[in-house]
């Protein structure tokens, strides 16, 4: 069975990995700052994919830190609806 020690050192690497930014830049900043971060640095290369990879992480992350759930989830909705919407 996987902790939740092992599974939170997990999704931080995938955060590293998919984004080369540390799990507290996406829990620092807003879904409108973290949305620009994205188009500005993966335009053309698959930003679609990449903001539905970063709102699936943000939700499982949720679980994972129960202090953030509601903030995690709610950036994870807002992205989604960016994904849909797009500017």
């Amino acid at each position: 069975m996987i902790t939740k020690a092992e599974e939170a050192e997990f999704y931080g690497t995938i955060y590293l990995l998919a984004f080369g930014k540390d799990r507290t830049f996406f829990y620092n900043n807003d879904s409108q700052f973290i949305y620009r971060f994205l188009v500005e640095n993966y335009w053309g290369e698959n930003l679609e994919l990449r903001i539905k990879l970063l709102s699936k992480l943000l939700y499982f992350d949720s679980f994972v830190h129960p202090f953030f759930k509601k903030e995690l989830i709610l950036k994870s909705k807002e992205l989604s609806q960016f994904n849909q919407n797009p500017e």
